[in-house]
């Protein structure tokens, strides 16, 4: 990026392709002066980057579909990936948090590459206080007590999820897939509440156990439906 810039990259030596654009889609909001929701920003922004990218362009398409729900955003993203892979022929990285990507029968050729970023696990502990060190001045009663707060509340987090390991995110990239967010895991290092994080553990299973059947079998039946009508 920094060579076809023009500008000086910081190397020994460098053999860099050249490209003729660069296409960025990142995450947006409404534009409701303009009449437009989210999605459809996020429409025309593609109608746009597929009109104009070519085999020569760098293209890095981030979070496609979150303005509208899971089901249509994985299915316009995996056709707009399959669009780039195999018209366009770009260059580029696509992320996504739509994991239901992974399970459509996306016709992508050999150059795609599946990768994910690396985690590593250890066992989970509670958050540390500055306050509750060892060496705290006598002064710092009531910053021990709330460090001691804030530790209790980490345990009752890390239970309430029935955590035994948490995630060390390493920041380097890996051949993979992600199937997991790891939402409840952020929530927690970030204090959402005890209570809040034990419910949202619940309702994730419920929605594993009984939304997602129900919603395969409404499908079944609308094709179903769809086929005694042709």
């Amino acid at each position: 990026l920094v060579a076809n810039c023009g500008l000086m990259a910081p190397c020994r030596s460098l053999q860099t392709p050249r490209f003729d654009g660069f296409f960025l889609r990142t995450s947006g909001g409404d534009a409701p002066a303009e009449g437009r929701s989210g999605w459809a920003l996020e429409a025309d922004e593609m109608r746009a980057l597929l009109r104009d990218a070519t085999n020569e362009s760098l293209v890095m398409v981030d979070e496609l579909g979150r303005g509208t729900s899971a089901r249509d955003g994985a299915a316009v993203a995996g056709a707009v990936l399959e669009d780039l892979d195999g018209r366009v022929r770009c260059r580029g990285v696509f992320a996504t948090h739509l994991h239901e990507l992974l399970d459509l029968p996306l016709d992508l050729s050999p150059r795609v590459s599946k990768r994910r970023m690396a985690v590593e696990w250890r066992p989970a502990t509670s958050c540390s206080s500055p306050g509750s060190s060892p060496g705290s001045s006598p002064g710092s009663a009531a910053a021990e007590d709330a460090g001691d707060e804030a530790e209790a509340e980490a345990e009752a987090a890390a239970a309430a999820l029935g955590a035994e390991l948490e995630p060390v995110w390493t920041y380097q990239l890996e051949f993979g897939v992600c199937r997991d967010s790891l939402a409840m895991h952020t929530g927690r290092q970030f204090g959402l509440a005890p209570q809040v994080l034990g419910r949202a553990r619940a309702l994730a299973d419920a929605f594993d156990a009984h939304c997602r059947p129900a919603r395969q079998a409404d499908q079944q039946a609308d094709q179903q439906a769809d086929q005694q009508a042709d």
